[in-house]
């Protein structure tokens, strides 16, 4: 329980303030619950929701795709593919896309980018935000040619 004290000339002032301290205290609280229960099962290995993400991988080779990222959430993701730069799609002419390899999705938002996939390999597709990429928020990318497919 935090210490507040009473300043406030308004009860009503005063008590408004209040409930909105004790909010944020119980977020917070429950933050660093999930947070750190997301640690513990990092550190121990628990990798069952990696594996299965592994068995349900995107795979694809030498396409050139627009990928749209729909945010239905109320907080911001820092989505990132490794392996590869993007170009986000900004309504600049397609030579003046800034080239990344991490998107922020502003809450009730979306971003799109265009993307070369030619980088052989496994690539991890997440948010960078740990706890939300270790409950979900990971894809496996697979870029390599297909069953009797060229290249």
């Amino acid at each position: 329980m935090s210490h507040f004290p009473k300043l406030l000339s308004s009860q009503i002032a005063y008590d408004v303030a209040r409930t909105m301290l004790d909010g944020f205290d119980k977020h917070y609280r429950l933050f660093r619950e999930v947070s750190h229960a997301a640690k513990l099962r990092f550190e121990a290995g628990d990798w069952h929701g990696l594996q299965q993400l592994q068995r349900d991988r995107i795979a694809f080779y030498n396409e050139r795709v627009r990928v749209k990222l729909i945010n239905n959430t109320m907080m911001a993701h820092p989505i990132h593919l490794h392996g590869h730069f993007f170009e986000l799609v900004n309504g600049a002419p397609a030579d003046r896309q800034p080239l990344k390899h991490t998107l922020t999705v502003q809450p009730g938002g979306s971003a799109q980018f265009d993307l070369t996939a030619n980088e052989r390999g496994d690539w991890a597709f997440h948010c960078h935000l740990f706890y939300h990429m270790h409950n979900g928020m990971f894809q496996v990318v697979t870029v390599r040619p297909l069953e009797g497919g060229e290249g």
